[in-house]
């Protein structure tokens, strides 16, 4: 692993939990939990917007190869952008990974 990239399997712990989150134009909440045998973060989220419902699913995984936190979402937007967590410069950065 790249220890100037390496986020390690613990990085993503803060997130674990249910949470209650809200915008100037509606709530949701975000449920977060570690699955398969702790090695995947499981988010499970809802939206309840004045212009409808939107409900998504994540999964994220550290790549030991190059210490990137991997996730994949899907939603009933019928969205699936493939993302990469990094751990440049100590922040969590999440980007788009272009589909070839």
């Amino acid at each position: 692993m790249n220890a100037k990239n390496e986020l390690g399997p613990d990085a993503l712990d803060f997130w674990i939990g249910d949470w209650t989150v809200s915008w100037p134009d509606g709530t949701g909440t975000n449920q977060i939990r570690r699955i398969l045998d702790d090695r995947v973060v499981e988010e499970v989220f809802e939206c309840h917007a004045e212009d409808g419902a939107l409900y998504g699913r994540s999964l994220s995984v550290l790549d030991t190869a190059d210490g990137l936190w991997k996730q994949t979402w899907v939603d009933s937007s019928e969205c699936l952008p493939r993302l990469c967590r990094s751990a440049r410069r100590r922040a969590h950065q999440l980007s788009t990974v272009s589909r070839t």
